[in-house]
């Protein structure tokens, strides 16, 4: 009976592995990695599966879980990437952020939204860009303000 026990746990211990990222692949459909799981071995040609409409380059020594296919070292997928070396950090529970290794962030507090920076940032759009505020919008500028456009117009 121990056996068989031990037989089982060794088939679960093989469905999830944390894994440590060496390479990235863009150009398939799906991004691919190579990398050493925690006895070792380099896989390569590993997909890794994103959320949709989310999309990230890790870093090498990026760690990541893998799952084996019915716990068979030949079909193996990565389902989470994280870098404990560019964590962002949150303040309160249900805020989410999007953010990269430079400090930039798109950062949903409970109270706002916040966006930051100290690249270039481009808003670009093929009809209107609206902005609206119930109070007061406010601009500010370290230098200066410039519009380009053949028409502006205020009204009071």
């Amino acid at each position: 009976m121990k056996e068989r026990w031990d037989k089982i746990r060794s088939k679960v211990e093989m469905l999830l592995t944390v894994c440590k990222i060496k390479r990235v692949d863009e150009s398939p459909a799906l991004q691919q990695l190579q990398f050493t799981q925690k006895d070792g071995e380099l896989r390569s040609k590993r997909e890794n599966y994103q959320p949709y409409g989310f999309a990230h380059y890790p870093h090498p020594e990026s760690e990541g879980i893998s799952l084996s296919q019915n716990g068979d070292r030949e079909h193996i997928i990565v389902v989470c990437v994280t870098d404990r070396n560019h964590r962002f950090k949150l303040k309160e529970e249900g805020e989410v952020a999007l953010y990269d290794d430079q400090g930039q962030f798109v950062f949903i507090h409970r109270n706002k939204i916040e966006i930051w920076s100290d690249k270039e940032v481009h808003i670009h759009s093929g009809g209107n860009i609206n902005l609206h505020a119930e109070d007061t919008v406010n601009i500010t500028a370290g230098n200066r303000i410039h519009l380009h456009a053949p028409e502006v117009t205020t009204d009071g």
